[in-house]
């Protein structure tokens, strides 16, 4: 009786915990900022991680991006952590090749029932990852917490914790703090109003995307986001085989003001790699790796070499015949 409760235990402990029990099935590459480990995160601003502070691990996974060697596990080198709220910044050790980015919202959320939030997270499962919908609970409320309670099957788990909640225009408005698929589904999260200083003190620099691509002869735009502490103003240069369309360019019409979104429009000529710098350290590469690619010039045939030296020796040979005439003759 004893081992067959044991086993019992130990078959409990082992089972996978599904990514948002339920959920929606959700593409990773549609959303190569989040990554994996026994929680969820978000990256922002190059190499930052938003997550939950009671997440403590040395490493994230990269799903739907890369790093910039081709890695898909990244080192964390430094974790900042939130005085009070169960939030925290990581610092990865690379920079993620991500080319679509979840930008932040500090709009005030209300108590208006008729919201309808998206929840990501990857659960225990690795590298599912799974959404739920979810609308305000209650009439709580709080400066810091957002209480929300599901409107489909979908629940979210405990390895779903710090991933993110996304309002209907794609902008994260809180970040999950921990989920219980097996009692109501209700989940808790931190209102991002209530970190936003934190997160700019902490990161102080733009949020984007750090690839992207322009076909030859085209023209892209793409956002970026300011988590800069104070109003900041245009500083991009580029290098490469790009050009910046400084008219259509928001975000080189006056300065920014922090958590702004704001656009670059850059073109390109020959669809080869070209580079945006944003500031130190924060660059987005258009077209990566691709180059003119230089066919090297045809040699010229060689003269026969048989024929040559035959002609060579007949040459010698004949002057040598001179030679010894002019001697004989003497």
């Amino acid at each position: 009786m004893k081992k067959t409760l044991l086993s019992i235990s130990l078959m409990a402990m082992s089972a996978p915990t599904f990514a948002i029990q339920n959920g929606t099935p959700e593409s990773p590459a549609n959303f190569p900022s989040l990554v994996t480990m026994n929680c969820t995160g978000t990256i922002i601003a190059g190499n930052w991680v938003m997550t939950a502070k009671h997440c403590n691990e040395q490493s994230v996974t990269l799903v739907g991006a890369k790093g910039q060697n081709g890695a898909s596990t990244v080192a964390i080198t430094k974790q900042e952590k939130h005085g009070d709220a169960d939030f925290a910044l990581w610092q990865l050790s690379d920079i993620p090749q991500v080319d679509k980015s979840l930008f932040l919202s500090t709009e005030s959320v209300t108590n208006d029932k008729e919201q309808i939030f998206n929840i990501y997270g990857f659960g225990q499962t690795g590298t599912n990852l799974n959404s739920a919908q979810y609308q305000i609970h209650g009439n709580y409320n709080s400066p810091e917490i957002l209480d929300l309670d599901p409107i489909t099957d979908g629940r979210g788990v405990p390895g779903d914790s710090g991933g993110p909640i996304v309002n209907s225009n794609k902008k994260v408005i809180a970040f999950t703090t921990g989920g219980n698929a097996e009692t109501d589904g209700k989940v808790a999260s931190v209102r991002m109003t209530y970190v936003s200083d934190f997160i700019l003190s902490t990161i102080n620099a733009w949020h984007h995307p750090t690839i992207g691509s322009v076909a030859a002869g085209q023209s892209t735009t793409i956002e970026v986001q300011s988590l800069h502490a104070n109003p900041v103003t245009d500083t991009a240069f580029r290098t490469g085989d790009i050009e910046i369309d400084v008219a259509n360019s928001s975000c080189m019409t006056g300065q920014v003001q922090p958590f702004d979104i704001c656009t670059y429009t850059v073109s390109s000529k020959n669809g080869y790699e070209g580079v945006l710098t944003l500031e130190d350290g924060h660059t987005v590469t258009f077209n990566k790796g691709k180059s003119e690619i230089i066919t090297p010039p045809t040699p010229e045939p060689a003269p026969d070499s048989s024929g040559g030296g035959a002609l060579g020796f007949l040459g010698l040979l004949g002057l040598g015949l001179v030679t010894l005439r002019r001697q004989f003759a003497r």
